[in-house]
């Protein structure tokens, strides 16, 4: 098992794909207000580069949690082993540190509300 924290994600950026993901007809702000709950609110101060085909994000959230993502886009999933292993080429080169870190919300549940970290991740 890998100690890499490598996520594949499936984004949507078109009103109609978003729209047919969730199989609804509603206005997406419709839908969302009467479809969805806020489970975490915070802040992200996030500085974005470029090199080559990566782009880098670097996340400062403000419940004291930083982070960096490296992605690279693929068309089709069958591609998406190839550019995990470019990522990991691409970190390794820069020395970024890619051990398994905690994602955005598990890290917000730890911070900001433990009780709720507590139940879904246990005392770890």
């Amino acid at each position: 098992m890998s100690n890499h924290s490598i996520n594949i994600e499936r984004e949507f950026d078109d009103e109609g794909e978003i729209k047919k993901y969730f199989n609804t007809e509603k206005k997406l702000l419709e839908f969302v207000k009467e479809e969805m709950i806020v489970w975490s609110e915070y802040n992200n101060n996030r500085k974005k580069y470029k090199n080559g085909d990566f782009n880098i994000d670097i996340d400062n959230l403000d419940f004291g949690y930083s982070l960096v993502e490296i992605e690279l886009m693929v068309e089709k999933e069958e591609h998406a082993k190839e550019a995990e292993e470019k990522i990991i080429n691409f970190a390794n080169k820069y020395n970024f540190n890619m051990d398994k870190v905690p994602s955005k919300g598990e890290k917000y549940f730890e911070i900001v509300k433990p009780e709720i970290y507590k139940q879904i991740w246990g005392d770890r």
